[in-house]
């Protein structure tokens, strides 16, 4: 992770689906107003739809939009992973160095 002393960590867990989904973009979007970067922890993720992973996306641009950095950090369990490679949102994307600011 960065040395980004204005750096929020945002943890999801469970299943991230679409009744869920409101809830979890205001976790971010509230993140984004009170940092310079935000970091997504996916490690605890059983279970993730089109719905997450349009929120992950939003985020994406939302920080390139206000010059911010998004990434994800630590590991995203592989089904998770697969959902990403389904959807062809390409996870690398939002680790840090990969292009994400």
């Amino acid at each position: 992770m960065s040395d980004d002393k204005n750096a929020v960590t945002v943890k999801w867990s469970g299943d991230i689906l679409v009744d869920s989904a409101a809830g979890n973009c205001k976790l971010l979007l509230d993140a984004f107003e009170s940092a310079s970067a935000v970091y997504l922890d996916l490690s605890e993720v059983q279970d993730i739809d089109v719905a997450g992973l349009q929120i992950i996306v939003a985020a994406g641009k939302e920080a390139k939009k206000t010059n911010k950095r998004f990434y994800i950090h630590n590991t995203v369990p592989e089904n998770i992973v697969k959902s990403f490679e389904i959807s062809g949102v390409r996870l690398q994307l939002f680790y840090e160095g990969e292009g994400a600011k």
